[in-house]
């Protein structure tokens, strides 16, 4: 049986907790915005999910409110919002003791595991894939977003089989080695 929108959005805003409702409508962007928005108004009205006053920001609940977006975990999921969410069977994110992972996800039958790497935190970043060297090396496909090429082609010798920037329209390309 065919899961319906609203628990699909349902879903992904239990699984990230708070999320900018732009990157909710933009990881749905196989919907029409007027259904996206009008099942949040639901979900909302039936006090399953809960949004700050401009509606910018959804979160799975009122505490959840108090807490600031993750940036890291945004970018992993426009990463993901690349594999057209239809394809995506299942998705999870990571423990902040993942790091530098934020979120796996299965996309026609493929796990891949989305990195993000700052370069104001890179050297943090760097220390604990160092300490986790061989753990990348696993049935995923591990993908690690990054600021610059350099920093891309370096994380390779960690286990990373792809690397991914962000161009000037704001879409994710890849890198292989």
């Amino acid at each position: 049986m065919k899961e319906s929108l609203s628990a699909k959005l349902y879903n992904f805003i239990q699984t990230f907790g708070i999320v900018p409702t732009d990157t909710i409508i933009s990881y749905f962007k196989n919907y029409d915005d007027k259904d996206i928005k009008w099942n949040l108004k639901t979900l909302k009205m039936d006090g399953r999910i809960w949004q700050i006053e401009s509606n910018t920001i959804t979160c799975i609940n009122q505490a959840s409110s108090k807490l600031s977006v993750d940036n890291e975990t945004i970018t992993a999921i426009r990463v993901m919002e690349s594999f057209n969410c239809d394809d995506v069977d299942y998705y999870f994110k990571l423990s902040t003791k993942e790091r530098p992972k934020q979120i796996t996800f299965v996309c026609k039958e493929k796990l891949y595991d989305v990195s993000v790497i700052t370069e104001k935190d890179k050297f943090i970043e760097m220390a604990i894939l160092e300490n986790q060297l061989l753990t990348n090396a696993d049935e995923s496909i591990n993908i690690v977003v990054v600021e610059n090429k350099e920093t891309g082609k370096n994380l390779f010798k960690y286990g990373y089989d792809a690397y991914c920037m962000f161009n000037s329209e704001n879409e994710p390309v890849f890198y292989q080695e």
